[in-house]
């Protein structure tokens, strides 16, 4: 899968922008998570629920790789802002069949102007974005919904 990360010009400045917006992102995406496993339909105000947010979420079909049968190795993305700057989160996962996945890792992406940071995640924020992808995109369908190149608009 990922043999390295992609940090393109990411200077100490956007080091630290990249950092600032991964902490923002994960205290909301925490407190989202935490509503939703209380009522799927719960939301704050400012963001609404764990569905709504978030501006994609696909996967990346050219990313597919076989390597047993039966056996899958995909990127799914997770947008959560365009513009200036873009940020979203990639998970590398194993997909075995229908519903049954294993998150090999996640990495945060963000990309202000004419710059590329990537950050594996680790500790408590991979624990949460695995917990995402698996509790969430995986259990209600969007994961499998998104293959075929159909991305879910949240």
């Amino acid at each position: 899968m990922r043999d390295k990360l992609n940090n393109i010009s990411c200077n100490e400045a956007a080091r630290a922008d990249a950092r600032k917006n991964l902490d923002w992102a994960t205290e909301t995406i925490q407190e989202l998570l935490n509503l939703y496993r209380d009522d799927p339909d719960a939301g704050n105000d400012e963001f609404g629920s764990l569905r709504e947010y978030g501006l994609e979420f696909r996967v990346e079909e050219e990313e597919t790789e076989t390597y047993e049968k039966g056996r899958e190795y995909l990127t799914f993305t997770w947008v959560l802002a365009t513009g200036g700057p873009h940020y979203e989160f990639q998970f590398d996962v194993r997909r075995y069949g229908p519903y049954e996945y294993s998150v090999l890792n996640v990495v945060f992406v963000f990309l202000p102007w004419f710059r590329r940071c990537e950050t594996l995640l680790t500790g408590p924020q991979e624990a949460l974005l695995e917990s995402v992808f698996l509790e969430y995109f995986v259990e209600s369908g969007i994961a499998e919904s998104t293959r075929g190149g159909r991305p879910y608009y949240g």
